[in-house]
């Protein structure tokens, strides 16, 4: 999600012109680099494009090719709605918004605001964790989170409201 420009997506039509070419390696370094969502800060690019090998050639390569292909599409719809974030005042369902503080803060960092456009929203940013620990990294936290979280006047974990 996006709140002011704070996702740049610049990188976008490079990454989808080498997918389009077949240059798997190149496009993923370009994303990794471009995204910043690896803690490896501003390598020289032969660096991104030896963790972007590995990546693609690894046990989850053929999953992560394959998930390449989205990305396109993906970015474009998170560019495409960016705004102020007051689309999502009108949200009026309980939500949980988590984060990692091991994420880049330009992905975390529209949380906090969400908070206070969202009415009923709550924000925990968790120690350790980076964008990978719904489905790699963490999933039983982040299950533990949400089979934990009790909106406002909730009876307990997955049962909204408060009484009969």
């Amino acid at each position: 999600m996006s709140i002011d420009g704070s996702f740049d997506g610049s990188w976008l039509p490079e990454f989808t012109r080498l997918l389009g070419a077949a240059r798997h390696t190149a496009a993923m370094a370009t994303f990794l680099k471009r995204s910043r969502l690896v803690p490896i800060g501003n390598a020289p690019m032969p660096v991104f494009r030896a963790l972007a090998y590995l990546l693609l050639h690894g046990a989850d390569g053929a999953e992560t090719r394959e998930m390449m292909a989205t990305t396109p599409a993906e970015v474009a719809e998170v560019l495409r709605l960016d705004s102020d974030g007051s689309r999502y005042a009108g949200i009026g369902s309980p939500t949980l918004l988590l984060g990692g503080r091991r994420t880049p803060g330009y992905i975390t960092g529209v949380l906090p605001e969400l908070v206070h456009v969202i009415p009923a929203a709550r924000c925990r940013i968790l120690d350790g964790l980076d964008h990978n620990a719904p489905d790699l990294n963490a999933p039983a936290v982040i299950a533990r989170q949400i089979m934990t979280f009790r909106p406002a006047g909730a009876a307990g974990p997955g049962r909204a409201g408060g009484g009969r």
